[in-house]
């Protein structure tokens, strides 16, 4: 009993160590762990294979429409109207005057089958500002007047035509 007391042999008797007790758990969690990262790594390329499919028939670089005018021109070019609505997708800034926007994320195209451009459809922006690796572009499309931009390799592309309903 005295050896009890002191502690000498409790330490020893029935201790496994540190990686005894936690090892289990360590190998557990580790387990998990990495099924969770492959499933989220599967579940995203299910995502990325099904917008791509989804798209197969969209070619941003193919919008139809005259283009946007370039620049902020006239009355639109004093700061008191610059653009204040902003929002990113996909890296890409875009900043608009009013209205509403819609954005989807559309396949590259044959030559990039696992890459996507961002095409954003907007009611009535009057002036649109896009910010990428690039530049910043501008684009008054006007009052009223819906636009469609597609940004591919870093450099907006501007119609004036939306097939969206806002």
């Amino acid at each position: 009993m005295a050896q009890l007391r002191s502690g000498a042999s409790a330490a020893g008797r029935g201790s496994r160590g540190p990686l005894g007790r936690w090892g289990p758990i360590a190998v557990v969690s580790l387990g998990l762990t990495a099924g969770l990262g492959f499933l989220l790594f599967t579940q995203q390329r299910q995502h990325d294979l099904a917008i791509a499919s989804a798209t197969a028939d969209a070619r941003p670089w193919e919008l139809v429409g005259p283009a946007c005018p370039e620049g902020f021109t006239g009355s639109w070019a004093n700061p008191e109207y610059a653009p204040k609505k902003a929002h990113v997708f996909n890296g890409v800034r875009f900043t608009r005057r009013a209205g509403h926007v819609d954005c989807s994320a559309i396949a590259a195209g044959e030559d990039k089958p696992e890459d996507f451009v961002p095409l954003c459809q907007f009611s009535s922006p009057i002036l649109v500002e896009v910010a990428t690796e690039r530049g910043v572009f501008r684009f008054q499309p006007g009052v009223g007047k819906p636009a469609s931009i597609s940004v591919v390799d870093g450099t907006p592309r501007c119609v004036m035509a939306a097939n969206v309903q806002f």
